[in-house]
């Protein structure tokens, strides 16, 4: 006697057009209402096959930044462009006035600088932005060195004692040790910076807080 059997689902014909996505021609597929043009799809709802693009795969260490270095660069340019700590306070009320008004000066000239280089950046093709990216960097490292702080300037109560330059206040960086850099020039309280612009300076009368305090 022969006993039923129990027949399975009926098995899925190959398409000969296949799903557009992800090629596959078992279906069961579906007219694309997106892509149109009589594209099918696969109904179960596929996703294009991922990349194996090295490109594609996140590599960065954890706390990398994603930024080039010539963006980081151009952001830290336009940082200590931008950085100009507050005059120290006095008692006479006029000199005071005219420090503020030298230090927002200061600030106009530099932040014009800064804008200039940034509108050019923004107009730029993407692909020579890279190419043209250093010499904006430096327009604005030229441009802060000519217009560098000469008045006296507010301490920071919060700044450790030694860590940050007298002159300018900012902090020392010992990586950056360009001769107009940010590391601590020999053993003075001074940055390389500030004492690069100090004695680079042909003004007669030129009379900034190192020279001032007869520091060097």
């Amino acid at each position: 006697m022969d006993l039923p059997t129990r027949s399975g689902p009926p098995a899925v014909e190959p398409h000969p057009a296949g799903c557009h996505l992800c090629g596959s021609t078992t279906g069961p597929l579906l007219p694309d209402p997106i892509a149109g043009n009589g594209k099918l799809i696969c109904s179960r709802g596929c996703q294009p096959a991922p990349t194996t693009d090295a490109a594609a795969k996140d590599t960065r260490t954890a706390g990398e930044s994603t930024l080039s270095s010539d963006v980081l660069a151009f952001l830290a340019a336009v940082r200590d462009a931008l950085t100009v700590p507050r005059p120290a306070r006095v008692a006479d009320f006029a000199e005071m006035v005219e420090r503020r008004h030298r230090r927002e000066e200061l600030i106009a000239d530099r932040a014009t600088a800064v804008r200039i280089a940034a509108q050019l950046a923004v107009d730029l093709d993407p692909g020579n932005l890279q190419t043209h990216l250093t010499a904006l960097t430096q327009t604005i490292r030229d441009n802060t060195a000519a217009h560098p702080v000469e008045f006296e300037v507010r301490e920071d109560p919060e700044a450790p004692a030694g860590t940050a330059c007298a002159a300018c206040r900012r902090p020392f960086d010992p990586a950056d040790t360009r001769f107009d850099g940010h590391a601590r020039h020999r053993d003075t309280p001074y940055c390389r910076a500030c004492v690069d612009r100090c004695h680079d300076n042909e003004i007669a009368d030129h009379r900034c807080p190192i020279c001032a305090r007869g520091a060097l």
